[in-house]
């Protein structure tokens, strides 16, 4: 739902009412949840159900994660993270449309 709301608003910041900066923050919100979710706890207990002695950093959840066979590609989780920080710390209107 959020996503099809997302998609036609116009990448550029100085082109979006109210009502479009309302759906930009929803999806936002709602894609950095999803990602924190998925990443950092639902990664984390497939590797600790699999080996509860596992311990490592964020990038050897993700690759732990790919050699199971839960994801396809560490790379590209590891892409998504880095989309989320920004989406979550940076604001420049740059990275505004990197995420758009």
């Amino acid at each position: 739902y959020s996503y099809q709301k997302f998609i036609v608003l116009s990448p550029h910041k100085n082109d979006l009412d109210q009502e479009g900066f309302e759906v930009w923050e929803s999806f936002s919100a709602r894609f950095s949840r999803l990602t924190d979710i998925f990443l950092s706890r639902y990664l984390r207990l497939c590797a600790t159900q699999s080996d509860p002695a596992f311990r490592g950093t964020f990038r050897d959840y993700l690759d732990h994660a790919e050699k199971m066979g839960v994801i396809q590609s560490a790379d590209y989780w590891f892409s998504v993270r880095e989309l989320r920080n920004k989406v979550v710390h940076d604001y420049s209107d740059e990275d505004t449309e990197i995420f758009f």
